[in-house]
């Protein structure tokens, strides 16, 4: 069985699909023998915190540790929670 992010369609039926309307820029940090991935992005979208925490508890069964990023703090999931997504 694929993950969510290889399915045909998104589990989230109002998305819409954005295409050629974000920029994304990623890069990598080494450190203590992790890798960690990041993806700057010029737009919010709604399957972003989603994927987000999915990577991360693949991290934490990958490696047997806690994942060492913590919490958000509650002011970013406010903003979040309180953020209207539209699709472009």
């Amino acid at each position: 069985m694929l993950s969510k992010l290889h399915q045909p369609t998104s589990p989230f039926p109002d998305a819409v699909q954005c295409g050629a309307c974000r920029v994304e820029d990623s890069f990598k940090l080494y450190k203590n023998g992790y890798v960690y991935n990041f993806v700057m992005r010029n737009q919010v979208a709604i399957e972003d915190p989603h994927i987000t925490l999915m990577k991360a508890l693949a991290f934490q069964i990958r490696h047997s540790v806690p994942y060492p990023g913590g919490v958000p703090s509650r002011t970013l999931r406010d903003f979040l929670i309180k953020t209207s997504v539209v699709a472009v």
